[in-house]
């Protein structure tokens, strides 16, 4: 029966690449969150716009104009700010998604070796069973012509 010295490395390497696998998903999901909050800040400085743009058509007064200017800005800078920790939790995705690929190149890496090796040992024990079979018909074959 054959058995793979490095069998505990492969299954490290297999853990190891799991769990990258449920850190990546972790960090997708807060990505996704992230993103909606930033587009929700987008919607919602939209429609502050609009409505800004509205009442100055009905005519407002100066300090109103102050006061949407203000909340605006202040729009604005949650929208940067957003965008910023949008950028750091895709550097993040990235980095662990480069950290996968390696883990997963390091396992495909054994996972080849020990299929190599699995097949090596195979041939070595056809190539004995033969022998076997092999010296188990010469065996009859000598008797038979003894017999003969």
């Amino acid at each position: 029966m054959f058995k793979f010295r490095l069998e505990g490395v492969l299954n490290y390497r297999r853990q190891i690449e799991e769990n990258l696998e449920r850190e990546l998903a972790d960090i997708n999901k807060l990505l996704d969150i992230e993103n909606k909050r930033l587009i929700s800040y987008k919607e919602e400085r939209d429609r502050y716009q609009e409505e800004f743009r509205r009442r100055q058509v009905e005519g407002i007064g100066v300090d109103e104009i102050k006061l949407y200017f203000d909340f605006l800005d202040g729009l604005d800078k949650m929208i940067q700010d957003q965008d910023k920790i949008v950028s750091a939790v895709c550097k993040r995705a990235d980095l662990k998604r480069e950290e996968l690929i390696t883990a997963m190149k390091n396992r495909k890496i054994l996972e080849t070796i020990r299929e190599r090796k699995c097949g090596e040992y195979q041939k070595k024990e056809i190539k004995s069973e033969q022998g076997l079979l092999d010296e188990i018909a010469n065996s009859l074959r000598a008797r038979s012509n003894f017999k003969s």
